[in-house]
């Protein structure tokens, strides 16, 4: 039986003087949290907009549950049940909740044409709850909503539209600490039923909290494809964030038995004679080591 949700097999597409991606072949399991990371410009958002039909690739197959899909308009993600919850929001602040998740596609009152805003509240009211993390009113205003209440309709949309596959590109950008937490619960809420989400991110501490797998592109290219546990986060950044290291990675044995990992002299983004080790059971949080890299990757 095929568990993959959705298989992207030598996407290539290119815009004028920019090759943004280049065969690039990813699988995602059912029901996983699949995380999509690299620089700007590694070819994220890119991938993600083919995979809804917000762009069209130039070559390469996408396969949506075992089978192929043309994917050539967003009617046709929708379809195919994903669907993007992008960065900047999709929504009308002067609508209620409920207005905006139907927006479009109102429902009526059987046969007739006058819209049934009761049942519409009520539907909106029901995924709501199933989004336990946020409690919403389906009447509140758009406008008077948080960054991440907004973030949560965009949810409870992609769910009435029985979306299968959610994508959330940079979902956290704007979010504090405490909703971050609480929209990675809200995740954990949509892998416990079924539902497949690929979360766009650069900050590394994220993908170690939330993904089952992680997918590393840099320059349009796939760089690698692992699950989360399998990834040491400073593996992370030598493939995807630091570009120039020019003496060998030494990995000591019994002279330095505490040491995981040792650096030095390297050079790194111009910055020369970078000298570092790591230890173990001395990594108590993952922001520590992302944290230390930043100056050299710009990866935060």
């Amino acid at each position: 039986m095929n568990d993959l949700a959705l298989e992207f097999i030598n996407i290539s597409k290119s815009f004028p003087g920019v090759q943004a991606l280049k065969e690039v072949s990813i699988q995602i399991k059912k029901a996983d949290v699949h995380a999509i990371v690299g620089e700007n410009g590694a070819g994220k958002s890119t991938l993600m907009k083919i995979a809804v039909g917000e762009l069209l690739r130039d070559a390469g197959i996408i396969k949506v549950f075992g089978r192929e899909a043309q994917i050539i308009s967003p009617s046709d993600g929708y379809s195919c049940g994903i669907s993007l919850i992008h960065q900047e929001f999709s929504l009308v602040s002067t609508l209620d909740i409920a207005q905006n998740i139907f927006l479009g596609r109102e429902l009526t009152r059987g046969n007739s044409p006058f819209m049934d805003s009761n049942l519409m509240h009520k539907q909106t009211e029901e995924i709501l709850d199933s989004l336990k993390m946020f409690r919403l009113d389906s009447h509140l205003k758009i406008g008077d909503l948080t960054v991440a209440q907004k973030q949560v309709v965009e949810i409870a949309k992609a769910l009435s539209l029985n979306s299968k596959i959610i994508i959330m590109d940079e979902p956290t950008a704007a979010l504090t600490l405490e909703e971050t937490r609480r929209l990675f619960e809200v995740v954990r809420g949509l892998k416990a039923k079924g539902v497949t989400t690929l979360f766009i991110s650069h900050r590394l501490e994220e993908i170690f909290e939330i993904a089952d797998k992680v997918s590393i592109l840099r320059d349009g290219e796939l760089i690698l494809t692992k699950q989360q546990t399998q990834l040491f986060p400073l593996i992370i950044l030598i493939n995807y964030g630091i570009h120039k290291i020019r003496s060998n990675l030494t990995i000591p044995g019994e002279k330095y038995p505490g040491i995981l990992t040792n650096f030095g002299n390297k050079s790194v983004h111009h910055r020369s004679s970078v000298w570092f080790s790591i230890y173990g059971g001395k990594i108590s949080s993952r922001n520590h080591i992302t944290n230390s890299f930043s100056c050299f990757t710009g990866i935060y």
